[in-house]
């Protein structure tokens, strides 16, 4: 894991965390600190909220110095693209709220584990991880504010063990895990085992990614992704196959096309998902971002929804972040 997250793929609005993460005066100068704050805005309810606020500091085990770690504290917000939550509000004209954080209230322990390298190219991590593949839950590591519709039914954060492989171009791993989607404790759910594995490297242009994720008792994941560049363009496609959800006999499956247009200070994310089986819905995510400077971001979701026998809606939802 470098920096923030061990999930490289999620990026930070283009701009990489490890240009303004810092070093401070520790025992250990290796010990990195980083985090973020942000604040929201959104047409659904008009209100101001304080959306992000994230610390942490991180030590990577390497050749040299073999045992490294990584703690983050995190009070946050997790708006979704979609959430069908009862009657569509015909006074409103909308049936997406931006929840509060679903993995509980107040600061907590978000991401926390120990890692040894026990031979060159081999490191194992234990403790609270997230899933390596897919959005991050922290707002400010994706290009867009609202997470998609496959983030709602992806293990995202769990305590377990994984094994990492480097192998030259290509990055694997194995793991097990309490099987809880959104953390165990953190999120309520029952703690059946889980067990994950992926890989994730350069085919020709682009990068691909394929991941799996199993609980004992209830859904299995299926992820593949494929990003590139095409001069000043960045592309991606992922797909989701999610399987035996609890409570229905429907799988979730989902496509997204992602484009992120880099204009230098200027960025427009671009996500247009089709989600089938379990819901049937189609969303349209604009994300104008303005980085005033290389570590901080002005920006909006311009969101459009239709589908699943409710009328059409959109809304916005504005974010102004710093990160350090």
């Amino acid at each position: 894991m470098k920096k923030i997250v061990g999930l490289a793929a999620a990026g930070l609005l283009a701009v990489s965390t490890a240009s303004f993460a810092g070093n401070l005066g520790t025992a250990n100068q290796d010990i990195t600190f980083f985090g973020g704050i942000s604040a929201a805005w959104n047409s659904d309810s008009a209100d101001f909220s304080l959306s992000t606020v994230a610390l942490g500091f991180t030590k990577a085990a390497t050749e040299e110095s073999p045992v490294g770690f990584t703690l983050a504290i995190a009070n946050f917000q997790i708006p979704l693209v979609f959430v069908d939550q009862g009657p569509f509000d015909s006074s409103s004209g909308k049936y997406t709220k931006t929840l509060a954080n679903p993995f509980g209230t107040g600061y907590d322990v978000y991401l926390g584990y120990f890692s040894l390298m026990a031979v060159p190219g081999v490191t194992l991590d234990a403790g609270l991880l997230w899933q390596k593949f897919g959005n991050a839950p922290v707002t400010i590591l994706n290009p867009h504010i609202t997470r998609p519709v496959a983030f709602a039914a992806q293990p995202i954060l769990f305590a377990g063990a994984r094994l990492n492989f480097d192998i030259g171009d290509f990055k694997a791993y194995l793991g097990v895990n309490d099987g809880s989607a959104l953390g165990g404790t953190h999120g309520g759910g029952s703690a059946d085992n889980g067990y994950e594995a992926g890989i994730i490297g350069n085919v020709g242009v682009a990068k691909v990614g394929l991941h799996y994720f199993k609980n004992d008792d209830s859904s299995s994941v299926i992820n593949l992704s494929a990003d590139g560049d095409l001069g000043g363009v960045a592309v991606g496609l992922e797909i989701n196959k999610i399987s035996d959800i609890p409570g229905s006999t429907d799988d979730l499956t989902t496509f997204a096309l992602k484009a992120n247009i880099d204009l230098g200070a200027i960025k427009l994310p671009v996500r247009l998902e089709k989600a089938s089986d379990l819901i049937d819905v189609t969303t349209l995510t604009l994300t104008p971002t303005w980085n005033p400077t290389a570590n901080s971001f002005v920006r909006a979701d311009l969101i459009w929804r239709t589908g699943d026998d409710k009328e059409d809606s959109s809304n916005l939802i504005a974010e102004f972040g710093y990160l350090f």
